[in-house]
Protein backbone atom coordinates (compact mmCIF):
# COMPACT_ATOMS: atom_id res chain seq x y z
CA UNK A 1 0.00 0.00 0.00
CA UNK A 2 1.46 3.61 -0.46
CA UNK A 3 1.99 6.15 1.78
CA UNK A 4 -1.77 7.74 2.52
CA UNK A 5 -1.42 9.57 5.42
CA UNK A 6 1.79 11.99 6.65
CA UNK A 7 2.43 13.55 10.21
CA UNK A 8 4.39 16.53 9.27
CA UNK A 9 6.88 17.69 12.66
CA UNK A 10 7.12 21.48 11.61
CA UNK A 11 9.11 22.42 14.76
CA UNK A 12 9.77 20.65 18.05
CA UNK A 13 9.36 24.10 19.79
CA UNK A 14 6.34 24.99 21.50
CA UNK A 15 4.78 28.47 23.26
CA UNK A 16 3.46 26.43 26.51
CA UNK A 17 5.19 24.11 28.86
CA UNK A 18 2.46 21.38 29.53
CA UNK A 19 3.16 19.39 33.01
CA UNK A 20 3.04 15.91 31.09
CA UNK A 21 4.79 16.82 27.80
CA UNK A 22 7.30 14.60 26.52
CA UNK A 23 9.84 17.55 25.86
CA UNK A 24 10.41 17.58 29.88
CA UNK A 25 12.48 14.30 29.55
CA UNK A 26 13.74 15.21 26.24
CA UNK A 27 17.63 15.86 25.50
CA UNK A 28 17.10 17.01 22.03
CA UNK A 29 17.52 20.76 20.86
CA UNK A 30 14.02 22.09 20.02
CA UNK A 31 14.62 23.26 16.08
CA UNK A 32 12.29 24.57 13.21
CA UNK A 33 11.90 22.56 10.36
CA UNK A 34 14.77 23.60 7.88
CA UNK A 35 13.41 25.70 4.46
CA UNK A 36 14.52 23.18 2.12
CA UNK A 37 13.29 20.23 4.16
CA UNK A 38 10.09 21.91 4.25
CA UNK A 39 9.68 22.69 0.03
CA UNK A 40 11.43 18.94 -0.41
CA UNK A 41 8.09 17.59 1.54
CA UNK A 42 5.74 19.87 0.50
CA UNK A 43 6.25 19.21 -3.46
CA UNK A 44 5.84 15.66 -2.58
CA UNK A 45 2.44 15.84 -0.77
CA UNK A 46 1.24 17.70 -3.55
CA UNK A 47 2.30 15.34 -6.09
CA UNK A 48 0.04 13.26 -7.88
CA UNK A 49 0.98 10.23 -5.38
CA UNK A 50 0.90 12.11 -2.15
CA UNK A 51 -0.56 11.01 0.82
CA UNK A 52 -4.51 11.53 0.96
CA UNK A 53 -4.50 13.13 5.08
CA UNK A 54 -1.38 15.40 6.44
CA UNK A 55 -1.45 16.12 9.84
CA UNK A 56 0.20 18.92 11.22
CA UNK A 57 1.50 17.71 15.00
CA UNK A 58 4.15 15.78 16.29
CA UNK A 59 5.60 16.88 19.57
CA UNK A 60 6.04 20.93 19.07
CA UNK A 61 3.06 22.85 18.40
CA UNK A 62 2.84 23.90 15.08
CA UNK A 63 1.52 27.03 15.19
CA UNK A 64 4.59 28.70 16.12
CA UNK A 65 6.70 27.39 13.32
CA UNK A 66 7.74 29.92 10.58
CA UNK A 67 6.05 28.07 7.83
CA UNK A 68 2.55 27.16 9.54
CA UNK A 69 0.36 29.49 7.49
CA UNK A 70 2.50 28.59 4.28
CA UNK A 71 1.51 24.38 5.09
CA UNK A 72 -2.09 25.67 5.59
CA UNK A 73 -2.02 27.38 1.94
CA UNK A 74 -0.46 24.42 0.84
CA UNK A 75 -1.93 21.35 2.54
CA UNK A 76 -5.72 22.50 3.54
CA UNK A 77 -8.44 23.44 0.55
CA UNK A 78 -7.85 20.76 -1.32
CA UNK A 79 -10.64 18.22 -3.03
CA UNK A 80 -10.45 14.58 -1.80
CA UNK A 81 -7.34 15.48 0.53
CA UNK A 82 -7.96 16.44 4.40
CA UNK A 83 -5.54 18.25 6.35
CA UNK A 84 -5.43 17.81 10.55
CA UNK A 85 -3.82 19.71 12.94
CA UNK A 86 -3.10 19.34 16.62
CA UNK A 87 -2.77 22.51 18.32
CA UNK A 88 -2.64 24.39 21.56
CA UNK A 89 -4.50 26.91 19.87
CA UNK A 90 -3.07 29.50 22.39
CA UNK A 91 -1.47 32.57 20.55
CA UNK A 92 -3.90 32.75 17.19
CA UNK A 93 -3.90 36.11 15.66
CA UNK A 94 -6.97 37.11 13.21
CA UNK A 95 -4.85 35.93 10.10
CA UNK A 96 -4.23 32.38 11.23
CA UNK A 97 -7.84 32.21 12.77
CA UNK A 98 -8.95 32.98 9.44
CA UNK A 99 -6.78 30.86 7.67
CA UNK A 100 -8.03 27.95 10.00
CA UNK A 101 -11.31 28.49 9.75
CA UNK A 102 -11.03 28.05 5.92
CA UNK A 103 -8.51 25.39 5.21
CA UNK A 104 -8.48 22.92 8.01
CA UNK A 105 -10.53 20.35 8.06
CA UNK A 106 -10.18 18.90 11.46
CA UNK A 107 -8.30 21.13 14.14
CA UNK A 108 -7.96 19.00 17.14
CA UNK A 109 -7.61 21.27 20.35
CA UNK A 110 -5.85 19.96 23.45
CA UNK A 111 -8.02 20.80 26.42
CA UNK A 112 -7.00 19.25 29.48
CA UNK A 113 -9.98 20.55 32.27
CA UNK A 114 -11.22 23.37 33.25
CA UNK A 115 -9.84 26.72 34.51
CA UNK A 116 -8.39 25.77 37.13
CA UNK A 117 -6.76 22.11 36.10
CA UNK A 118 -5.71 23.50 32.98
CA UNK A 119 -4.01 25.97 34.39
CA UNK A 120 -1.79 23.80 36.37
CA UNK A 121 -1.29 21.32 33.98
CA UNK A 122 -1.08 23.80 30.99
CA UNK A 123 0.41 27.08 32.31
CA UNK A 124 -1.93 29.21 30.60
CA UNK A 125 -5.42 30.42 30.65
CA UNK A 126 -8.23 27.91 29.61
CA UNK A 127 -9.97 30.96 28.16
CA UNK A 128 -7.51 31.71 25.30
CA UNK A 129 -8.12 28.19 23.93
CA UNK A 130 -12.02 29.22 24.45
CA UNK A 131 -12.02 32.07 22.59
CA UNK A 132 -9.84 30.62 19.50
CA UNK A 133 -12.50 27.80 18.96
CA UNK A 134 -14.99 30.94 19.23
CA UNK A 135 -13.66 32.96 16.54
CA UNK A 136 -12.82 30.10 14.46
CA UNK A 137 -16.44 29.15 14.33
CA UNK A 138 -17.70 32.84 13.98
CA UNK A 139 -15.15 33.29 10.62
CA UNK A 140 -16.34 30.21 9.45
CA UNK A 141 -19.95 31.15 9.86
CA UNK A 142 -18.86 34.18 8.08
CA UNK A 143 -17.53 32.21 5.25
CA UNK A 144 -20.57 29.99 4.81
CA UNK A 145 -19.21 27.01 5.72
CA UNK A 146 -21.24 24.28 7.35
CA UNK A 147 -20.94 23.51 11.64
CA UNK A 148 -17.24 23.80 13.27
CA UNK A 149 -13.82 21.95 12.05
CA UNK A 150 -12.96 21.90 15.77
CA UNK A 151 -12.37 18.84 17.98
CA UNK A 152 -10.86 18.78 21.49
CA UNK A 153 -8.43 16.38 22.85
CA UNK A 154 -7.91 15.57 26.48
CA UNK A 155 -5.27 13.84 28.50
CA UNK A 156 -6.62 12.25 30.99
CA UNK A 157 -4.86 11.63 34.33
CA UNK A 158 -5.85 11.41 38.28
CA UNK A 159 -4.88 14.90 38.17
CA UNK A 160 -7.91 16.18 35.97
CA UNK A 161 -10.60 13.54 36.20
CA UNK A 162 -13.15 15.50 38.04
CA UNK A 163 -12.70 17.97 35.25
CA UNK A 164 -13.39 15.01 32.12
CA UNK A 165 -17.48 15.72 32.05
CA UNK A 166 -16.69 19.31 31.85
CA UNK A 167 -14.66 19.30 29.52
CA UNK A 168 -17.16 17.31 27.48
CA UNK A 169 -20.09 19.58 28.27
CA UNK A 170 -17.18 22.15 26.90
CA UNK A 171 -16.95 20.76 23.79
CA UNK A 172 -20.55 20.24 22.95
CA UNK A 173 -21.23 24.05 24.04
CA UNK A 174 -18.30 24.67 21.49
CA UNK A 175 -19.90 22.75 18.71
CA UNK A 176 -16.88 20.41 18.80
CA UNK A 177 -16.83 17.81 15.86
CA UNK A 178 -15.43 15.24 18.16
CA UNK A 179 -13.76 14.59 21.91
CA UNK A 180 -10.92 12.31 21.74
CA UNK A 181 -9.63 11.23 25.70
CA UNK A 182 -6.30 10.10 25.48
CA UNK A 183 -4.70 8.16 28.72
CA UNK A 184 -1.60 9.87 30.26
CA UNK A 185 1.65 8.50 28.91
CA UNK A 186 3.73 8.53 31.86
CA UNK A 187 7.49 9.33 32.24
CA UNK A 188 8.08 9.62 35.49
CA UNK A 189 7.26 7.15 38.79
CA UNK A 190 4.83 10.09 39.95
CA UNK A 191 2.71 10.46 36.42
CA UNK A 192 2.90 6.62 36.52
CA UNK A 193 0.88 6.36 39.82
CA UNK A 194 -2.00 8.47 38.10
CA UNK A 195 -2.95 6.90 35.47
CA UNK A 196 -6.58 5.91 34.79
CA UNK A 197 -5.70 2.55 33.42
CA UNK A 198 -3.78 -1.00 34.36
CA UNK A 199 -4.39 -4.83 34.13
CA UNK A 200 -7.67 -4.75 35.25
CA UNK A 201 -10.10 -1.35 34.77
CA UNK A 202 -10.63 0.55 37.69
CA UNK A 203 -14.36 0.63 38.91
CA UNK A 204 -14.19 4.82 39.32
CA UNK A 205 -13.16 4.45 35.53
CA UNK A 206 -15.56 2.72 34.64
CA UNK A 207 -18.22 4.87 36.17
CA UNK A 208 -16.78 8.20 34.49
CA UNK A 209 -16.85 6.85 31.00
CA UNK A 210 -19.89 5.69 31.22
CA UNK A 211 -21.11 8.99 32.26
CA UNK A 212 -19.16 10.81 29.63
CA UNK A 213 -20.88 8.36 26.79
CA UNK A 214 -24.46 9.70 28.23
CA UNK A 215 -23.77 13.05 28.09
CA UNK A 216 -21.59 12.84 25.06
CA UNK A 217 -25.60 11.08 23.46
CA UNK A 218 -27.18 13.41 24.41
CA UNK A 219 -25.30 16.50 23.16
CA UNK A 220 -25.09 14.87 19.99
CA UNK A 221 -21.25 14.52 20.21
CA UNK A 222 -18.65 11.81 18.76
CA UNK A 223 -16.77 10.73 21.79
CA UNK A 224 -13.60 8.59 21.23
CA UNK A 225 -12.21 6.69 24.54
CA UNK A 226 -9.60 4.80 25.25
CA UNK A 227 -9.22 1.37 26.59
CA UNK A 228 -9.29 1.12 30.41
CA UNK A 229 -7.77 -2.45 30.98
CA UNK A 230 -5.36 -4.64 29.15
CA UNK A 231 -6.83 -6.80 26.12
CA UNK A 232 -5.52 -9.39 24.25
CA UNK A 233 -6.04 -7.64 20.69
CA UNK A 234 -3.51 -5.25 19.59
CA UNK A 235 -4.02 -2.44 16.48
CA UNK A 236 -1.77 -0.24 15.21
CA UNK A 237 -3.38 3.46 13.90
CA UNK A 238 -0.03 4.17 12.12
CA UNK A 239 -0.17 1.48 10.57
CA UNK A 240 -3.52 0.25 10.13
CA UNK A 241 -3.90 4.37 8.14
CA UNK A 242 -0.63 3.66 6.19
CA UNK A 243 0.66 6.25 8.36
CA UNK A 244 4.55 7.81 8.82
CA UNK A 245 5.76 10.55 10.42
CA UNK A 246 8.46 13.42 9.95
CA UNK A 247 10.21 15.17 12.39
CA UNK A 248 11.38 18.34 12.10
CA UNK A 249 14.82 17.34 11.70
CA UNK A 250 13.43 15.01 8.78
CA UNK A 251 13.67 11.65 10.13
CA UNK A 252 10.82 9.66 8.51
CA UNK A 253 9.66 7.34 11.67
CA UNK A 254 6.71 4.68 11.71
CA UNK A 255 4.85 6.46 14.66
CA UNK A 256 4.81 9.18 17.29
CA UNK A 257 6.27 7.10 20.45
CA UNK A 258 9.20 6.17 17.77
CA UNK A 259 9.52 9.54 16.12
CA UNK A 260 11.68 11.01 19.53
CA UNK A 261 13.67 9.52 22.85
CA UNK A 262 11.90 9.41 26.34
CA UNK A 263 11.74 7.32 29.32
CA UNK A 264 8.44 5.79 29.26
CA UNK A 265 6.39 3.30 31.97
CA UNK A 266 4.91 0.79 31.47
CA UNK A 267 2.45 -0.22 34.02
CA UNK A 268 4.93 0.68 36.56
CA UNK A 269 7.84 -0.64 34.27
CA UNK A 270 10.22 1.84 33.33
CA UNK A 271 11.61 1.55 29.21
CA UNK A 272 13.94 3.28 27.33
CA UNK A 273 12.12 4.83 23.88
CA UNK A 274 14.68 4.74 21.37
CA UNK A 275 14.28 7.26 18.35
CA UNK A 276 13.61 5.09 15.14
CA UNK A 277 14.30 6.22 11.36
CA UNK A 278 13.86 4.20 8.82
CA UNK A 279 15.30 7.21 6.43
CA UNK A 280 16.50 11.02 6.27
CA UNK A 281 13.53 13.20 4.27
CA UNK A 282 16.00 15.70 3.56
CA UNK A 283 18.22 12.92 1.47
CA UNK A 284 15.70 10.40 0.09
CA UNK A 285 12.11 10.90 -1.50
CA UNK A 286 9.39 9.60 0.78
CA UNK A 287 7.81 6.92 -1.38
CA UNK A 288 11.46 5.07 -1.58
CA UNK A 289 11.96 5.54 2.50
CA UNK A 290 8.34 4.26 2.75
CA UNK A 291 8.75 1.48 0.25
CA UNK A 292 12.12 0.18 1.82
CA UNK A 293 12.44 -3.05 2.41
CA UNK A 294 13.38 -2.64 6.57
CA UNK A 295 10.09 -0.19 6.31
CA UNK A 296 8.00 -2.59 4.39
CA UNK A 297 9.23 -5.78 6.37
CA UNK A 298 8.21 -3.67 9.79
CA UNK A 299 4.89 -2.82 8.70
CA UNK A 300 3.94 -6.24 7.68
CA UNK A 301 5.25 -7.38 11.05
CA UNK A 302 3.34 -5.46 12.83
CA UNK A 303 0.13 -5.57 10.90
CA UNK A 304 0.35 -9.14 11.22
CA UNK A 305 0.98 -9.15 15.05
CA UNK A 306 3.97 -11.24 14.70
CA UNK A 307 5.78 -9.76 17.22
CA UNK A 308 6.10 -10.38 21.18
CA UNK A 309 4.26 -8.78 24.00
CA UNK A 310 5.85 -7.83 26.55
CA UNK A 311 2.79 -6.83 28.71
CA UNK A 312 1.49 -10.70 28.67
CA UNK A 313 4.68 -12.05 28.94
CA UNK A 314 5.70 -13.65 32.84
CA UNK A 315 9.70 -12.85 31.97
CA UNK A 316 9.06 -9.07 31.42
CA UNK A 317 10.39 -7.98 35.05
CA UNK A 318 13.44 -9.61 34.66
CA UNK A 319 14.28 -9.47 30.19
CA UNK A 320 16.57 -6.69 29.44
CA UNK A 321 14.79 -6.40 26.26
CA UNK A 322 12.16 -4.99 27.77
CA UNK A 323 14.51 -2.32 29.20
CA UNK A 324 14.40 -0.03 25.73
CA UNK A 325 12.87 -0.24 22.06
CA UNK A 326 15.61 -0.98 20.14
CA UNK A 327 15.00 -5.36 19.85
CA UNK A 328 12.41 -7.67 20.78
CA UNK A 329 13.04 -11.27 21.69
CA UNK A 330 12.32 -12.00 17.78
CA UNK A 331 15.21 -10.38 16.85
CA UNK A 332 12.65 -7.84 15.46
CA UNK A 333 13.60 -3.83 15.79
CA UNK A 334 12.63 -1.65 16.68
CA UNK A 335 10.61 -3.24 19.51
CA UNK A 336 6.58 -2.51 19.58
CA UNK A 337 6.22 -5.17 22.41
CA UNK A 338 5.29 -2.56 25.21
CA UNK A 339 3.40 -0.04 23.01
CA UNK A 340 0.53 1.74 24.95
CA UNK A 341 -0.91 2.92 21.27
CA UNK A 342 -1.33 -0.45 19.97
CA UNK A 343 -3.36 -1.45 23.35
CA UNK A 344 -5.61 1.44 23.25
CA UNK A 345 -4.20 3.10 26.33
CA UNK A 346 -2.65 6.19 24.01
CA UNK A 347 -4.66 7.58 20.97
CA UNK A 348 -4.22 10.35 18.39
CA UNK A 349 -5.78 11.68 15.83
Amino acid sequence: MPLRKLYIELTSRCNLDCSMCYRRTWSEREADMAPELFGRIKSQVLGPEGPGTVVLGGIGEPSVSPFFMDALEAFGGRRGRELVVTSNAAEYDDRLVEAVARRVDLLMVSIDGMDGAYGRLRGAPLGTAISTIERINAARARAGLPGSNVGVQFVLSRDNVADAASVVELAADLRAKVVVLSHLLPQTPEQDARVMYGRTADDEAKRLFAELASKAWRRGLSLVLPRLELKTERYCSFIENDAAVVTAGGAVSPCYRLAHAYPEYVLGRRKEVLAHSFGDAARTPLAAVWDGPAYAGFRRTVFSNRYPSCLDCDLADGCDLCRDTSADCHAGTPSCADCPWSRGFTLCP
